[in-house]
């Protein structure tokens, strides 16, 4: 049989250490409520922050980029189209010019000594200015 109060005495001779509380010991440091909660919302605060912070800037670089190439490739369409469009209308007065015999007699005189009639040089004359407005406009200026 044992004698009494030899239990406490057993459970003292282990601990030599005094008890300094829960906060000073390594193990139980994040025990507490309190501190899991902390950690919790940090948690929850500092993980979408980082992540929009990494991943932000390369996605928003990502979507300019393409941007900026959109845009280019609609620009060099529409020059396309502008370039196209001035070059169909200087062959259509080309055309004009090319197809009235007065203008062509205007233009033959105009290096030459000879004389070219008033009412053939009013006529050249005329259709030159109105031949511009027999074009149509540009299709999307």
């Amino acid at each position: 049989m044992r004698p009494r109060g030899s239990r406490g005495a057993a459970l003292a001779k282990t601990s030599t250490r005094p008890y300094d509380g829960p906060l000073r010991r390594p193990g139980l440091r994040f025990r507490s409520i309190r501190s899991k909660l902390l950690l919790s919302f940090v948690a929850v605060i500092l993980l979408p922050l980082l992540t929009l912070g990494v991943l932000g800037p390369i996605i928003s670089a990502h979507t300019l980029e393409n941007e900026a190439t959109g845009h280019t490739w609609q620009l060099i369409r529409q020059v396309a189209r502008n370039i196209e469009f001035y070059v169909r209308q200087t062959e259509s007065i080309v055309q004009v010019v090319d197809a009235n015999p007065d203008v062509k007699a205007f233009l033959e005189f105009s290096g030459s000594d000879r004389t070219f009639s008033p009412r053939a040089q009013q006529s050249t004359l005329q259709l030159l200015r109105q031949s511009p407005t027999r074009i149509q406009k540009s299709p999307a200026s």
